[in-house]
C-alpha cells in the first residue's frame, strides 16, 4: 500500500467505521493517532493496543511527522485539525478512500443496503473465518465473536460494509458485493430516491466481469434496478424462483431453523440464533457469499449455529423479571422488522422506547415512523438524538409522538432522565422493554436492566 512507518491520524476515530480502519492499519504495522470528543470503550480499547489518542480536537493535535490524515463525513471543514493538517501541507482523505487503498490488497466482499449491513457483514466474516479463510473484516459494531469491530486475517479476503449514506460506497472495488435492500433514507445527501437507487446501479456495475453481486429480491427497490445491472448477480430471499432463497422457516425463542437453496440444490436445515426474518435474509446472503467461495455446507452449518450476534441488534440486557432488549433500529422499516421478530417471544406487554435520530430523518419520515409500531403495546417517545445536525423547526420527538398517537392506544412522551420512573410505573414481570434508536438511548436500557433483580 505505502511505506510501512508513516503516520496516519484519524479526526474522529471513536466512531465505528473510523475505528475499524485503524485497527486493521495497526495490525500491518503503521502508525496511528487519532482525536475524539470524548473518551470511551472505544478509544480506550485502541490506544491499550498502542494508538497515541486525544481528547478533543484541537489543531495541537496535528503532530510534526504525520504523513496523512483521515476524515469521515462527520467531520466539518471548519475542524481545527482539519485546518492544521491543510496549512502544512498534509494530504486529507475520507475514511472510504483508506478503506478502499486496504481494499486493493484483498479480494474485497463489500456488503451494502440500507437495512442489515453490520449483521450481514458480521456472519460473512464468522463464516469465512471458521472454514479457515481467514479474512480481514471491518464492521459496523461489535461483532461478539470477536468481541471487536474490526479483525486483521492473514487470508486473501477482505469483508466489509459499504456505507451508502454519504455516497462513499462508491470508492470501493469489490469482487463481491451484497445488496440487502435500497429504502428511502440519507435524502439529505441524495436528494431523490432515484438518485439513491442510480447509486446502487453504479456500485453493483462497478465489480469485476469475473465478481457476483447478491441481491435481495424481496425488496421492491432492488427489484427495480435490475434492468440496469450489467454484472453477473444471484437474487435471494424466500420465493422458490430465486437463486438463492429459504424454505420450511421454522421460528423459536432464540432464533429459528429453514432449509437453503442455492441454483436448485437443497442445502439441508440450517439453524440461525438471530431472532425475524429480516435475519434470515441476511444469513442468506452471508451463506450465499460462502457458497460461491466453495465453503462446504456442512461448514456453513456448523458455524452458523455458534453465531454470536452483533451489539446493538436485539441484544437481550436483561431476562427479567421484566425482559429489557436494546436494537439500533432508527427507520422505520428497521423498527417494525425488529418488532416483528420479537412480538412472538412476548408474553406480557412490549413496551418499546423510542429515541429519533437526526432532525433531517425525523422531517422526511415522521409520518412512516407514526405506523411503524404497530406491534408494540406500548410507546414512549423522547426527543430526538441530533448527531451532530442543527435543530430545525418545527421538527422534535413531539412530531413522531402525535404521529404514533394516531395508530397507538397507549403512546407517551418524556424527557431521557423520565423514561427510568415512567417504565418502573407502567411495566410488570412477564413484560418485555426495548430501547430503540442509534443514539444513546441503549444507555437507558442499561439501566433499566440493572434494576431488574429476579
Amino acid at each position: 500500500m505505502f511505506a510501512e512507518k508513516q503516520k496516519i491520524h484519524f479526526i474522529g476515530i471513536g466512531g465505528i467505521g473510523m475505528s475499524g480502519i485503524a485497527r486493521i492499519l495497526m495490525s500491518m504495522g503503521y502508525g496511528v493517532s487519532g482525536s475524539d470528543l470524548h473518551a470511551g470503550e472505544v478509544t480506550d480499547a485502541l490506544k491499550k493496543k498502542g494508538a497515541t489518542i486525544y481528547i478533543g480536537h484541537n489543531a495541537s493535535n496535528i503532530a510534526d511527522n504525520l504523513d496523512l490524515v483521515v476524515t469521515s463525513s462527520a467531520i466539518d471543514e471548519k475542524n481545527p485539525e482539519v485546518l492544521r493538517a491543510r496549512e502544512r501541507g498534509i494530504v486529507i482523505i475520507h475514511r472510504a478512500e483508506m478503506l478502499a487503498e486496504i481494499m486493493r490488497l484483498r479480494y474485497g466482499i463489500a456488503i451494502s443496503g440500507t437495512h442489515g449491513k453490520t449483521t450481514t457483514t458480521s456472519l460473512a466474516s464468522h463464516l469465512l473465518a471458521d472454514a479457515g479463510l481467514a479474512p480481514t473484516s471491518v464492521i459496523g459494531g461489535k461483532y461478539f465473536n470477536i468481541n471487536t469491530n474490526a479483525n486483521f486475517g492473514k487470508g486473501r479476503y477482505l469483508v466489509c460494509e459499504a456505507d451508502e449514506s454519504d455516497g462513499s460506497f462508491l470508492m470501493l472495488s469489490p469482487v463481491l458485493a451484497v445488496v440487502t435492500n435500497i429504502d428511502n433514507d440519507h435524502m439529505d445527501h441524495y436528494g431523490t430516491e432515484k438518485a439513491l437507487r442510480d447509486a446502487f446501479v453504479t456500485f453493483i456495475n462497478g465489480i469485476p466481469f469475473y465478481g457476483s453481486a447478491f441481491l435481495c429480491f424481496e425488496n421492491a427497490a432492488v427489484r427495480a434496478i435490475v434492468p440496469r445491472i450489467t454484472k453477473k448477480f444471484y437474487s435471494y430471499g424466500f420465493n422458490k424462483k430465486y437463486d438463492i432463497y429459504a424454505s420450511d422457516i421454522r421460528h423459536h425463542d432464540d432464533g429459528s431453523t429453514f432449509h437453503v437453496h442455492v441454483k436448485g440444490d437443497d442445502l439441508g436445515e440450517f439453524t440461525l440464533p438471530l431472532l425475524g426474518e429480516h435475519n434470515i435474509l441476511n444469513a442468506l446472503a452471508a451463506i450465499g457469499t460462502a457458497v460461491f467461495l466453495k465453503v462446504k455446507p456442512s461448514v456453513i452449518r456448523r458455524s452458523l449455529v455458534h453465531f454470536a450476534g452483533v451489539g446493538r441488534r436485539l441484544n437481550q440486557l436483561a431476562a427479567g423479571p421484566v425482559r429489557v432488549y436494546d436494537d439500533y433500529g432508527h427507520h422505520p422499516t428497521e423498527i417494525k422488522a425488529t418488532l416483528a421478530a420479537l412480538k412472538p417471544t412476548v408474553q406480557g406487554k412490549l413496551i418499546v422506547v423510542f429515541q429519533p435520530h437526526r432532525y433531517s430523518r425525523t422531517k422526511i419520515l415522521f409520518r412512516e415512523f407514526g405506523r411503524a409500531f404497530g406491534d408494540a403495546d406500548t410507546v414512549i417517545i423522547t426527543d430526538i438524538y441530533a448527531a451532530g445536525e442543527k435543530p430545525v423547526k418545527g421538527v422534535n420527538g413531539k412530531l413522531i409522538f402525535s404521529e404514533v398517537k394516531k395508530h397507538a392506544k397507549d403512546v407517551h412522551f418524556a424527557a431521557k432522565d423520565d423514561i427510568i420512573p415512567l417504565l418502573t410505573r407502567i411495566s410488570r414481570a412477564g413484560d418485555t422493554v426495548l430501547s430503540l434508536g442509534a443514539g444513546d438511548i441503549y444507555r437507558t436500557g442499561e439501566r433499566f436492566a440493572a434494576l431488574q433483580k429476579p
